[in-house]
């Protein structure tokens, strides 16, 4: 059984494939590799729950584990940070991906749903895309936003990130007092349209990796 969310994580993941040599050049290709592990979390975890499996969390916890430090890495080289912010970027980017891997193998456990590090990893994404949003705003050059891939790749993950962090905050909540809209969760609406919007981005800025590569090509013509 495939989501229509999920849809729109292979649509990235394509695009990611038809402009791969663009991503490179526009710093992009970690993003892609992102969308990868995404798409195959999703629909592992999807899988494991259609075959009668009890539950499918040892999967998903590997997310924020392995997404950690794409992340980390793709908004550093993003950044352009100084000498002593980049220091300080690492030493925070390595406590980080330390502390979603104790919580996987010691703390909340492989099968239990890794809350903290979900929390804490949409909130390390929230830092990391306002930031490049700032340091974008802050350019003295003229450029458009919407002709940036960073930017489509950081507004989508600060959409997704703000809004994900408010349903896993609440989803205890939710379950507990069963708020559902005809029979479903409030999770299960709001995550796959915050990963329609997340992908939807992504997508779009890998064909604008594509089309600036083109624009280049054209003007050295």
């Amino acid at each position: 059984m495939i989501y229509y969310h999920q849809y729109f994580e292979m649509a990235s993941v394509i695009a990611g494939i038809i402009f791969f040599s663009s991503l490179k050049k526009e710093k992009m290709f970690v993003f892609f590799l992102l969308c990868i592990i995404s798409l195959s979390v999703d629909l592992i975890s999807t899988y494991l729950i259609s075959a009668g499996y009890n539950s499918n969390y040892f999967i998903i916890n590997l997310y924020p584990l392995t997404a950690a430090p794409l992340i980390f890495y793709g908004f550093f080289t993003l950044l352009n940070l100084s000498s002593r912010n980049a220091a300080i970027y690492r030493i925070v980017a390595t406590i980080a991906c330390a502390g979603f891997f104790i919580n996987y193998f010691f703390g909340e456990g492989i099968n239990k749903l890794n809350t903290f590090s979900i929390l804490f990893f949409y909130f390390f994404n929230i830092l990391l895309s306002s930031g490049m949003l700032f340091k974008m705003a802050m350019r003295e050059d003229y450029f458009l936003f919407v002709n940036e891939p960073a930017f489509w790749v950081s507004a989508g993950l600060l959409i997704f990130s703000l809004g994900a962090l408010v349903v896993m905050g609440m989803n205890q909540f939710i379950r507990i007092n069963q708020i559902t809209i005809r029979n479903v969760t409030l999770y299960r609406i709001i995550m796959p349209v915050l990963n329609v919007i997340l992908y939807s981005s992504f997508t779009y800025a890998f064909v604008l990796c594509g089309l600036r590569k083109k624009s280049y090509s054209q003007s050295l013509s």
